[in-house]
């Protein structure tokens, strides 16, 4: 029966203290997270009176309104809206548009993230302006960063490519390895971490031979992380490594596999 369930929902939700009763007609939401998104349906109500002005002052200028804010992008069906709060929200702070611009319906995220793509900053900012986004729809342009001639993009890039952990930046990510410089190359195997992906397993056992003992080490992590028995053979002769740490990282990604 839909009501004796809904009741017994009410009182579990009372029980583990998600919401409180105040007075016989009011419920409040004690968790953050449900505050926030029943305050981002509220917002979105109001999104279509709300003047510039009043939106940038009175809700995008306060961190408070952050999270609301980033929810209510994901409600937005409306592309003109969900462009006007992200270009409003750059104006205020770019690191806040960028945030933002990778909130809305992926749909619409061509559109947003090209808003950031589009901005007059330095090239290494920029790249970190678009691992904020978290979309998958920069990942082709932070792979063509990590071919730039200036090593703080490269790095940049690699970092902001375990922001976003998509698959599709491995290969990338495997030739960074091998980059001349030891940033872009630490970087490019910490990434590789984030993302931890089966299909990165043959450039890490590589990686496990690497010159740089942070790449060994980072290597043998990640092999552990993911776990595959394939790795055994690799991380059985890393127990052998001269460095330490990456010897450590062997033998707790043995024990991981646990084969």
């Amino acid at each position: 029966v839909p009501e004796y369930y809904s009741k017994q929902w009410l009182k579990d939700l009372l029980k583990y203290h998600l919401i409180h009763l105040e007075g016989n007609d009011k419920i409040a939401f004690r968790h953050q997270l449900i505050q926030e998104y029943y305050t981002a349906e509220e917002l979105k109500k109001k999104l279509p009176h709300l003047r510039d002005e009043q939106l940038q002052w009175d809700y995008l200028n306060y961190l408070k309104w952050t999270e609301p804010m980033a929810l209510l992008l994901g409600l937005l069906d409306n592309e003109t809206q969900a462009k006007r709060v992200v270009k409003l929200g750059l104006e205020i702070d770019l690191k806040l548009g960028a945030r933002l611009a990778g909130e809305v319906n992926f749909e619409f995220q061509k559109q947003t993230v090209g808003l950031v793509l589009g901005l007059d900053v330095p090239k290494r900012f920029k790249v970190e302006l678009l691992g904020l986004t978290k979309s998958n729809e920069v990942v082709n342009e932070l792979l063509k960063a990590l071919k730039d001639s200036d090593w703080g993009v490269r790095s940049s890039a690699a970092e902001a490519l375990a922001e976003i952990g998509s698959e599709t930046a491995i290969p990338g990510l495997l030739k960074a390895l091998e980059d001349s410089n030891v940033f872009v190359r630490r970087y490019a195997a910490k990434s590789l971490g984030e993302i931890g992906s089966e299909t990165a397993i043959a450039g890490l056992l590589k990686a496990l031979e690497h010159s740089d003992w942070y790449v060994r080490k980072k290597a043998a992590e990640v092999l552990g992380k993911i776990g595959s028995e394939t790795a055994i053979p690799g991380l059985l002769k890393a127990l052998e490594d001269s460095n330490s740490d990456v010897r450590r990282n062997a033998a707790f990604a043995l024990g991981k596999i646990g084969s």
